[in-house]
């Protein structure tokens, strides 16, 4: 929903880092390393940000199309950029920019907010909107329960805890962890790079057709 994440924006990284230490942009570094160094991009829910700074320093060319459905987020990521990086942020919460043709799509910590049909829905009305030629590459880092190694139910306690606070904090309506990157698997695509840490519970993955 439109700014229902505006109330905790000030405090979003905050509290990130009291559950889950540095981890969740540790695991958005890998995910940056393998970025091509140009062409357009299109980040969705980017949050406050933080992933920023790491885009250019990896990929100062690139031309970066930033969709946020909070305004403080968007107001908070502005901050984050660099004076030559090229950015546009859009705050809506249909995912839509304008017309352009996209090369790549940066999700981090984003499908975790919807069911696995919502997923699928949201992958194919992107790949018939982003006017891309040679098909799309996705770059998804996200949680993932299904191949952990160690701290099982430690685990599930931090994925458990985060869900509740952003159902009573955002009105977010998914209860329980999605299998996001099946969802990626049963719409035809293939995995190009991935990397994982914490014992396989972040996940950064690049898919291509």
């Amino acid at each position: 929903m439109l700014n229902s994440y505006n109330r905790i924006a000030p405090f979003y990284s905050i509290l990130s880092r009291i559950v889950y230490g540095k981890s969740l942009i540790h695991i958005q570094e890998k995910l940056v390393s393998y970025l091509p160094k140009e062409g357009n991009i299109l980040i969705l829910g980017g949050g406050d940000g933080a992933v920023l700074p790491y885009l250019f320093k990896h990929a100062p060319l690139l031309s970066i199309s930033y969709v946020e459905s909070s305004s403080q987020m968007i107001e908070l990521a502005s901050k984050k950029t660099n004076s030559g990086q090229q950015i546009t942020f859009y705050h809506n919460d249909d995912f839509s920019v304008d017309e352009q043709q996209i090369d790549f799509i940066f999700a981090a910590f984003f499908f975790d907010l919807f069911d696995e049909e919502k997923i699928r829905s949201i992958i194919h009305s992107l790949e018939d909107n982003c006017n891309c030629t040679n098909g799309i590459r996705w770059f998804i880092a996200d949680f993932d329960l299904s191949d952990i190694s160690k701290n099982v139910w430690i685990r599930k306690f931090q994925i458990k805890l985060s869900i509740t606070f952003f159902v009573l904090s955002t009105q977010h309506k998914t209860r329980n962890l999605p299998l996001i990157f099946n969802a990626f698997d049963k719409t035809g695509y293939k995995t190009l790079n991935k990397s994982t840490i914490k014992n396989g519970f972040l996940r950064a993955e690049v898919f291509y057709k």
